[in-house]
């Protein structure tokens, strides 16, 4: 009885040990993604916020209650995030989005 146990319970266990540092392994070698616009919505029950970038795509984010309680609807942010195992994004830093520069032009020095 106990070589049968020993047989069959030690496998699986390792065999689940080894999915699960797979997973584990994968999430933390995730690359970080950004992406900025407007906030157009902030769901404090359900722990998500929508965000509109400049080509009006809306892409929902999740994140813990202690970052949605700092923005607002209208906010210009820009959103750090990884993306789950289940294909949910969860943002892992908001801020202000830095406003783009205007580049003056530089004249070339040209001798005529």
């Amino acid at each position: 009885m106990i070589r049968l146990f020993c047989l069959f319970f030690i496998p699986v266990c390792l065999s689940f040990a080894e999915d699960r540092s797979h997973h584990i392994e994968a999430l933390l070698n995730q690359r970080i993604l950004k992406n900025s616009g407007e906030i157009t919505c902030v769901d404090t029950q359900r722990y998500f916020f929508i965000l509109k970038d400049e080509k009006l795509n809306e892409t929902r984010f999740f994140a813990p209650l202690s970052k949605l309680q700092v923005i607002k609807t209208g906010d210009i942010v820009q959103v750090s995030y990884k993306k789950t195992i289940d294909g949910k994004l969860r943002a892992i830093d908001i801020k202000a989005a830095k406003e783009k520069k205007k580049g003056k032009k530089r004249k070339s020095n040209q001798d005529s």
